[in-house]
């Protein structure tokens, strides 16, 4: 949610002067108004690429803090669902504001929306993380998959494995 400021200037004179620049000062206000001051409007893209198939969905979930990565998905900031049907699904995340968040997402390819696995905890389903962070066993480590949002447009690719 975007928060916006108004400036207010309120000048307790009535000379011709003063009158002057309390016009002034209220074009400047009206310039102002709509300036963003805690989030982003700027472009953050992000790409998934690498599924298996174009069946099922990506579910993807937005983390700002390692305590709940990367599989609660309840307590991500950002938890989302979209129909895969093609061989790249580009998503729109242009709602975070500026600092540092851990993208954890996979290929839902039969649709029951439970990343599935085979034995010994073996994943059947592609996953992948932003910043391509990996991990010999185990998911990576959070720090691995930070990525920045500031005021610059940022574009991110994730392949799924």
């Amino acid at each position: 949610m975007k928060r916006f400021f108004i400036v207010m200037v309120y000048i307790n004179s009535y000379s011709t002067f003063w009158k002057e620049k309390e016009l002034l000062y209220f074009v400047l206000a009206l310039a102002l108004m709509g300036q963003s001051v805690d989030s982003t409007d700027v472009s953050i893209l992000a790409a998934f690429r690498g599924f298996s198939s174009h069946d099922g969905f990506l579910r993807v979930a937005v983390f700002d803090s390692p305590e709940f990565w990367p599989e609660d998905k309840d307590n991500a900031l950002l938890a989302l669902t979209f129909p895969v049907d093609g061989d790249v699904v580009t998503i729109d995340l242009s709602e975070l504001s500026p600092g540092y968040y851990a993208i954890a997402a996979f290929h839902d390819k039969d649709g029951d929306a439970v990343f599935d696995r085979g034995l010994f905890g073996v994943p059947k389903e592609r996953y992948g993380f932003s910043n391509g962070a990996r991990s010999s066993t185990g998911p990576p480590d959070y720090e691995d998959a930070l990525f920045l949002v500031t005021d610059e447009p940022l574009e991110l690719e994730i392949v799924l494995e």
